[in-house]
């Protein structure tokens, strides 16, 4: 679908591998303690050794494209380094942290390339993560060519949790996108390992409070650090599965 050849299309991951691996307490898979996956709609939790995959979306060739141009090197930034302290918020716990040799035009592909691949899997997980065909269209073009964009057409910040009782928690949970609303704005959330929460918002509406924060080309990779996991969104969805999370890991 991204080369828009007529190529044989393979298994691939929407979110790349290391996302997964990287969830594991060791850091690799373990098929004696297997990942388990839990509706957003709250109605399900399944194991999931490998997360979700879908073989619809790309071919063999789009497939190391987007693993060369963006998954390793989001891997790099998000994964291996760790970002430094900027500033404090003034009246706040938390900060403001700086990735310095992260490439702002790359980690924001990076993260499109993960919304376009939710929007073309066919898998139940993903059926709610929906977007205009123009706006799918531009974004093919953006991933093709690795392109800077404006962010009167998409603007990605980065948060991560703060150190809080569910530290542990937080550092090992990934989910697929969900849409949030902040100050009238909808942004698209994707969380990865290591307590990052990232905020993508599509369409013209510039949320003028944040953007010192979005990524752009040439200028600092920022991370606002303004949350804890135990006070999110992410835990209030997690919570009804938790018994269940308990039987299934002592299976």
């Amino acid at each position: 679908m991204l080369c828009e050849k007529q190529e044989k299309l393979i298994k691939s991951h929407i979110y790349p591998e290391w996302v997964y691996k990287a969830l594991y307490p060791k850091g690799k898979i373990d098929n004696n303690n297997q990942l388990i996956l839990v509706s957003t709609r709250r109605n399900y939790a399944k194991k999931s050794p490998i997360g979700i995959w879908d073989d619809n979306i790309l071919c063999a060739k789009c497939d190391q494209y987007i693993g060369v141009t963006y998954d390793e090197p989001a891997k790099n930034y998000l994964l291996d380094a760790e970002p430094s302290k900027y500033k404090e918020i003034p009246g706040e716990e938390g900060g403001v942290y700086n990735l310095s040799d992260a490439n702002p035009t790359i980690l924001k592909n990076f993260i499109l390339s993960i919304l376009l691949r939710a929007v073309w899997s066919n898998r139940e997980e993903y059926a709610h993560v929906k977007l205009e065909n123009t706006t799918i269209s531009s974004l093919k073009k953006i991933i093709n060519n690795n392109s800077q964009t404006d962010l009167n057409e998409f603007s990605v910040f980065i948060t991560r949790f703060m150190v809080g009782n569910l530290k542990y928690a937080s550092k090992k949970y990934s989910q697929v996108p969900y849409i949030t609303r902040i100050s009238g704005t909808n942004y698209w959330i994707i969380n990865l390992p290591n307590g990052y929460k990232i905020y993508t918002k599509i369409g013209s509406k510039i949320d003028e409070s944040m953007q010192p924060f979005f990524l752009r080309a040439n200028y600092p990779v920022y991370i606002l650090e303004w949350e804890k996991f135990e006070d999110s969104n992410e835990l209030e969805m997690l919570a009804p599965h938790l018994e269940k999370l308990k039987g299934k890991r002592s299976n």
